[in-house]
């Protein structure tokens, strides 16, 4: 080489998964097992309500209308 030190930094499973092999070959690359299991985000209604019932307390619903 050309006297200059190079630094490899190996690949973690992390790298792996943003830069799927299939992704190459023009198919769509499929999500992580911790992906499809993620939590999907509420609503905002939803939300709302949720965030109403922790307010007015235990054993009492909030209802919007």
């Amino acid at each position: 080489m050309d006297g200059v030190k190079r630094k490899v930094v190996p690949f973690t499973g992390e790298q792996l998964a943003l830069f799927p092999a299939d992704g190459a070959e023009g198919r769509p690359a499929e999500k992580p097992a911790a992906a499809r299991r993620a939590p999907r985000c509420l609503p905002p209604q939803a939300l709302r309500q949720r965030l109403a019932a922790v307010e007015d307390g235990p054993g009492e619903t909030a209802t919007e209308s």
